[in-house]
């Protein structure tokens, strides 16, 4: 069965999983949940948390809603391909996720997605257009919303797919294409952070992952406009 639309409620080691895409997927034993019908619990299995507190998403995901994973233990994350939409909260306050690879067709992750978390690397997929984004992310997909990673201070290294044609990584910080817009800088710069005269915009959460730069210099020939 084609499940699209999920979300996740943990009972006891098994995280649970529902819903609402379809009106006629069988019920099971969390049917009268906040009114969304459950997955057939057959497919619990895939999901759970017990020994490696490892959660695994089946093939047939494409979105995952908002705080279905919010302040659990999660410590392995294994996100499918064909997956689409992480909406917001979902993962936030996971303080032993560490490790994550986004598939290839992620196009969409919303605000605080990951905040809190102890994330250590990040990839910007093909399919990413726009970073921090607060308006106009509209339904297109393409977009990682603000606050999306705030406070992932072991967040070490920053890349980019080779096909994504709106970002890249310099020194593991990830700026727009053309150098102009410093979008995120890692969480293992320290002392003296010097920003590149090509940058004439500085995102407002540019620097919400460091806790060691100590001064921020601007390089000769700089023209920062905001």
């Amino acid at each position: 069965t084609p499940y699209r639309n999920v979300s996740f409620y943990p009972i006891g080691s098994i995280i649970h999983i529902w819903d609402d895409s379809d009106p006629n997927l069988p019920p099971g034993d969390l049917s009268e949940l906040k009114g969304i019908r459950v997955i057939n619990p057959q497919i619990a299995k895939y999901i759970t948390t017990e020994n490696e507190n490892s959660v695994v998403l089946p093939s047939s995901v494409e979105l995952i809603k908002g705080f279905s994973f919010c302040d659990s233990n999660i410590k392995s994350l294994i996100l499918n391909e064909g997956l689409k939409k992480i909406e917001g909260g979902c993962f936030r306050g996971n303080h032993y996720l560490c490790n994550i690879a986004f598939p290839s067709t992620l196009e969409t992750i919303q605000s605080q997605c990951f905040n809190d978390c102890n994330i250590k690397s990040l990839n910007i997929t093909k399919n990413i257009k726009r970073f921090g984004c607060r308006t106009n992310c509209n339904t297109t997909g393409g977009y990682v919303y603000h606050s999306a990673f705030a406070r992932n201070y072991r967040l070490a290294t920053i890349t980019v797919d080779s096909e994504n044609e709106h970002f890249m990584s310099l020194n593991n910080d990830l700026y727009s294409i053309d150098g102009k817009v410093l979008y995120l800088v890692s969480s293992a710069k320290s002392g003296e952070y010097v920003i590149p005269a090509s940058v004439e915009y500085i995102s407002e959460e540019a620097f919400s992952n460091t806790s060691q730069i100590s001064k921020i210099k601007f390089a000769e020939g700089s023209n920062i406009k905001r």
